[in-house]
């Protein structure tokens, strides 16, 4: 399995979904190793897998050393189109690192919003171009979605082997369970939202939305070298807002604790495949509020609330909607029925098998 260079030190969803699938897929009989980073690496195995296209360059890199040598490559592409809803261009401007574009917006505004536009079009094809040549050169493609599936074919050429491996939890990793020393004992029916603070997870708009009467708790990294401008303006925010606490990076024990304590799950993202941390709260009971951008639908069908995740409006109509829902176990049962990485690895190793038994 091969994945981004910092992908243990700065784990995001492709980090879990890569451990949790090697986990269940060794209780099979797999020898599963691991490499991180560009290569060169070991091509003694039968099939790579490599996660995650959205780090075009490392995964070009890696594709590019497997294919040469004429060996099986799995690709697991944790992909959506960000040119799907221009909004989201908009979105992240605010927070730019772009220095060129933080000196041209002092000048004026619609200029260093301009720079910014034309430097997206021209990241996004030579993306583009990248991602087609990845997608030419593997064998199996495994998309989390429906959704995924239908937007790589929209705008790739793929002539390879599709399985779709929903996205999962390990409810082994919720085996113990611990109260964050930074948790306010008294409080009671607060909404949560779990996950990287930056601009993609949206806090700022949940702050703006819900009203100040209902608490709200956030807990989740913040890399203050990157999106560090969003980042300051988060902290400024919580301060200003009562009935608002951060408690920061949290162990999986004390994440079960908030799971099962929160009222709501809220993840207005601008996009979600669909939110590993939605599917951990609701394995736990919390009623879930979450992004109509992405495949949230495919998995929560009628039983999660939706909202646009541009809309301040939508966002709290949704989350409100939520809180007022009593707490039920039929989401719960439909992840562990549906959505564990045991399921996932199973019907990862049916698609290896497929491809296995084809001749190169």
């Amino acid at each position: 399995m091969l994945n981004r260079e910092d992908a243990l030190s700065r784990p995001g969803g492709d980090t879990v979904q890569m451990l949790g699938t090697a986990k269940y897929l060794q209780r099979l009989g797999y020898q599963v190793d691991f490499h991180f980073g560009p290569p060169p690496f070991s091509l003694d195995y039968d099939l790579f897998h490599v996660f995650n296209l959205q780090t075009i360059e490392t995964t070009l890199k890696q594709v590019n050393f497997i294919a040469q040598r004429k060996k099986r490559v799995a690709l697991s592409s944790i992909w959506f189109d960000f040119n799907f809803d221009k909004r989201n261009w908009r979105h992240t401007f605010k927070y730019t690192q772009n220095k060129i574009v933080q000196l041209c917006s002092k000048i004026s505004p619609g200029m260093g919003w301009q720079i910014y536009h034309v430097g997206k079009i021209f990241q996004n094809l030579d993306f583009s171009r990248k991602a087609q040549e990845v997608i030419s050169k593997v064998d199996l493609i495994l998309p989390n979605s429906f959704f995924e599936l239908e937007t790589i074919s929209h705008y790739f050429k793929v002539n390879c082997e599709c399985a779709v491996i929903p996205n999962g939890i390990d409810p082994e990793e919720f085996a113990e369970i611990s109260v964050p020393a930074n948790f306010p004992s008294s409080l009671e029916d607060f909404v949560l939202e779990v996950g990287t603070i930056s601009p993609g997870k949206n806090q700022l708009k949940l702050l703006e939305a819900i009203p100040p009467e209902i608490p709200l708790v956030f807990c989740g990294p913040i890399y203050l070298g990157i999106d560090s401008r969003h980042s300051q303006t988060f902290l400024e925010a919580i301060q200003n807002r009562e009935n608002t606490y951060y408690l920061g990076e949290l162990s999986q024990a004390q994440l079960a604790f908030l799971y099962q304590k929160a009222k709501v799950h809220a993840l207005p993202s601008t996009r979600e495949t669909p939110g590993l941390v939605n599917l951990e709260a609701a394995f736990f009971g919390a009623n879930i509020a979450t992004t109509i951008i992405g495949s949230a639908r495919e998995y929560f069908g009628e039983l999660a609330e939706y909202c646009d995740p541009y809309d301040t409006k939508s966002i709290q109509k949704a989350v409100l909607r939520a809180f007022e829902k009593p707490k039920t176990e039929k989401l719960k049962k439909r992840i562990a029925e549906n959505f564990t990485w045991e399921i996932a690895a199973l019907r990862t190793s049916e698609a290896y098998q497929k491809i296995l038994k084809k001749k190169k």
